[in-house]
């Protein structure tokens, strides 16, 4: 497998972020951002054996930072989580609050009445730092090999 990182942009506050793009013998790739772990495309290939994108991703940084600015439209919501890194929870938190241990909490309200997945800041809006480690497999699995 081949790692590769280049620039993908920079946010306002002139933070880099950058697309890693992990590629497989057999051509098969994912690419995905630092900024909200986003995917930006996935190529795999179809039952013919040909090796296609299946994700609806962009090609600049911008694009991502707009959409994090509109996702209160839930149509821009759906139809982008599923490339997005997954948040605290999913789904909807009836009336912005809950109770637990008899303790109740008031969250923002970012769908209407309701608190939508992770809220204002979610983790799709975080900036991620990668640190690649490779182990081998006896290593990972704390094995000490022996050989004769």
């Amino acid at each position: 497998m081949s790692i590769k990182k280049k620039l993908f942009g920079k946010l306002e506050n002139g933070t880099e972020i950058y697309l890693f793009t992990f590629k497989q013998a057999d051509g098969s790739e994912v690419q995905f951002t630092n900024f909200g772990a986003a995917v930006v495309s996935l190529k795999v290939p179809d039952r013919n054996g040909i090796i296609e994108n299946v994700i609806l991703g962009f090609d600049k940084l911008e694009d991502y930072i707009s959409l994090c600015n509109m996702s209160g439209n839930p149509t821009l919501s759906r139809l982008t989580e599923s490339k997005k890194f997954s948040n605290r929870w999913g789904n909807r938190i009836g009336c912005g609050e809950f109770t637990l241990d008899d303790k109740k909490y008031i969250l923002a309200k970012n769908d209407g009445e309701n608190h939508l997945h992770a809220g204002i800041k979610g983790f799709d809006r975080v900036v991620y730092y990668i640190i690649y480690k490779a182990y081998s497999l006896d290593s990972f699995l704390f094995y000490q090999l022996e050989t004769t």
